[in-house]
């Protein structure tokens, strides 16, 4: 909870002493007292080796020599080599960059197999071989606005960043850092939402180098990619051992009468650090877009709460779900404005607790990522939460639904039960249209249960089933831990997001590819055709569909009563391929019987067809019906 000098006694870096369950304080660790013996001896063999070469002799290493270095020779190095200038004992301060220091620059994009395009969002230059790390994702949309705002580690501050898109995702700015409040250093937990105007808002937490600490929200002006310097939230000073984090933000874009109305969740620690250590979920909210905030009203009952999203529904209901520790979920929800909330219900008690660390050595949590319907359609008001669980041994993804404004839950079921692997950091979102949307890291395509990658699926029927998973990434991606000393040697970030779009949804996720974390941003949609009766929904996916990559194409048929036929032509019109009732795959699931035919992206003749898009007719001959779909094939 403090900062360390740097000495050659085993402290090199900046650091905030770990104590206790605060998610920005557990990130800010590298305390002297968790350094063995060994390690100490090992880093003072460096210093010397580093002074002498860098200080003493002046000979600079070319950049083939320093990839040889360790990790730990590189974060010596690195210190000498840009504060020649100063004792060895103190490190320089690490005040925040103006707004937009870093620059602008267009982001390059590349062709991905699952889904539209992998495209990068965050700005590569300012990254060296220590202070690395752009990850925790958030993202908000507003017509062909785009935001995205993640933590952004460099040299000279622990900030959180943001970079924006004025082409509905075709390219990327990355726009530099969030204007922290006078004294804020260092903050973390990036949050985004937009209201019904366009304006977007920036919640985050802070820290000053003494330790006080507090939530901000920064507000930009309508559909603007500049904000203004952070509003405060709620500050709490180091000895009153208050300490404020994980919060999350929503505004309400209804017409009605808590219309534009904002509110913040967060978990307010108490006694923190001490033994007798309790946690609250809190709120607080804003009538006048921002600019001055309620005192915070508590939620919870429960001594061990944490991880809190809030989301406005389609009565100006405003919702709050959060994980009462070790791993129950919780909900409570607001009639009057957040100005007073109902007893917590309980979503699931009967979760088990996720490991400290999963394979690969970083954390993740099992807090609920919640969304709720406020389209035209159906299931408009439905409640939807995801979350983490290990209850049948690896980490799953687990969901639960409610169609009376939170008053009763459905059963906890899988999400994607389809392998034995890792599943962890869900988000969701319903777009305009009614559509849920859902994303997640997955290790299904690792036998050792280490790389991971993106998987989507949705849900057109308001969360009754779910469509097979479909891989987002391009490529699976490794752990990586320990990519910024000033950072827990945990961390990997803590959430992914999604924003609603018109039948599709945005996705915003840390992801490892070019060796050192970065964020990601993607396009996720299905394929939907819709006709009455029992066949009455045709899914394909992936769309696009690579045969290099995904061996086969998938065409779900839920609830079908008798056999089915699906033939596939080219844009001439010409028949391709059929398949027929034989090569029909069925999964029972409770009483859902989910029917799949597969393509091999092979013609009648067994010979592989050519890229381009292609249409199918899918007929369930019992019933007489024809649906009809397209397919886009990419070599």
């Amino acid at each position: 909870r403090h900062h360390a000098s740097v000495c050659c006694a085993g402290r090199f870096f900046t650091a905030v002493h770990q104590s206790g369950r605060g998610g920005l304080l557990r990130k800010k660790i590298y305390a002297d007292s968790e350094v063995p013996l060994l390690r100490k001896i090992n880093f003072l063999k460096i210093a010397l080796a580093a002074v002498c070469i860098t200080g003493l002799w002046g000979i600079s290493l070319r950049a083939e020599e320093k990839q040889q270095l360790s990790a730990g020779a590189m974060r010596m190095l690195y210190f000498l080599e840009h504060n020649a200038h100063m004792p060895v004992r103190h490190l320089p301060g690490l005040p925040a960059p103006a707004f937009g220091t870093p620059g602008s620059f267009a982001v390059p994009s590349g062709a991905a197999a699952g889904s539209v395009t992998n495209r990068r969002v965050n700005n590569r230059d300012s990254d060296n071989a220590i202070y690395n790390t752009q990850s925790e994702t958030s993202i908000a949309a507003y017509g062909s606005t785009i935001l995205c705002g993640f933590n952004d580690a460099n040299p000279a501050a622990i900030n959180v960043g943001f970079a924006y898109s004025t082409d509905g995702g075709a390219s990327f700015t990355d726009a530099g850092a969030i204007s922290a409040p006078p004294g804020y250093s260092i903050y973390a937990d990036p949050v985004l939402t937009v209201d019904r105007d366009g304006i977007f808002f920036y919640a985050f937490i802070g820290q000053t180098g003494g330790g006080d600490n507090g939530v901000f929200v920064a507000s930009s002006t309508p559909v603007s990619t500049r904000f203004n310097t952070a509003a405060t939230v709620k500050t709490d000073t180091k000895a009153s051992l208050i300490f404020n984090d994980k919060e999350w933000i929503a505004a309400d874009r209804s017409q009605g009468a808590f219309g534009n109305r904002l509110y913040v969740s967060w978990t307010k620690f108490v006694n923190y650090g001490a033994s007798n250590q309790v946690s609250h979920i809190v709120l607080s909210r804003s009538t006048d877009r921002g600019a001055t905030w309620s005192a915070p009203v508590q939620i919870s009952q429960s001594s061990s709460t944490q991880g809190s999203q809030v989301v406005v529904g389609v009565n100006s209901d405003v919702y709050v779900s959060w994980s009462d520790l070790p791993a129950s979920v919780k909900f409570s929800k607001s009639v009057d404005g957040g100005v007073t909330f109902s007893a917590p219900v309980t979503i699931s008690a009967g979760g088990t607790a996720l490991p400290a660390t999963f394979n690969g050595g970083f954390r993740s949590n099992g807090f609920p990522a919640m969304t709720t319907d406020v389209s035209a359609g159906a299931n408009r008001g439905n409640l939807y939460v995801l979350w983490t669980d290990a209850r049948l041994g690896n980490p799953k993804i687990y969901y639960s639904r409610s169609t009376d404004s939170g008053a009763t839950w459905s059963a906890v079921v899988p999400l994607a039960n389809e392998h034995v692997n890792d599943q962890l950091m869900p988000a969701v979102t319903v777009d305009s249209k009614g559509i849920v949307h859902a994303i997640w890291y997955d290790r299904r395509n690792d036998p050792s249960n280490l790389m991971l990658d993106l998987y989507y699926t949705y849900s057109a029927d308001g969360g009754v089933t779910f469509a097979p998973s479909m891989r987002v990434t391009n490529g699976s991606f490794p752990v990586i831990v320990g990519a910024d000393p000033r950072l827990a040697a945990t961390y990997m970030g803590d959430y992914i997001h999604l924003a609603p779009g018109s039948g599709n949804a945005y996705a915003l996720w840390g992801d490892n590819r070019s060796g050192d974390p970065d964020v990601y941003f993607d396009v996720v949609s299905p394929t939907l055709v819709t006709a009455p009766g029992n066949l009455a929904r045709v899914f394909s996916y992936p769309n696009p569909f690579r045969p290099g990559t995904n061996e086969q194409v998938k065409f779900q048929l839920p609830n079908l009563t008798g056999g089915a036929e699906l033939r596939i032509f080219n844009l001439a019109g010409d028949l391709v391929r059929t398949l027929k009732t034989d090569t029909l795959h069925q999964i029972v699931d409770s009483s859902i019987v989910t029917s799949y035919i597969l393509w091999d992206g092979k013609n009648d003749e067994g010979t592989q067809v050519a890229s381009g898009i292609y249409l199918y007719s899918a007929t369930g001959k019992s019933l007489g019906q024809t649906l009809r779909g397209k397919l886009t094939l990419i070599r």
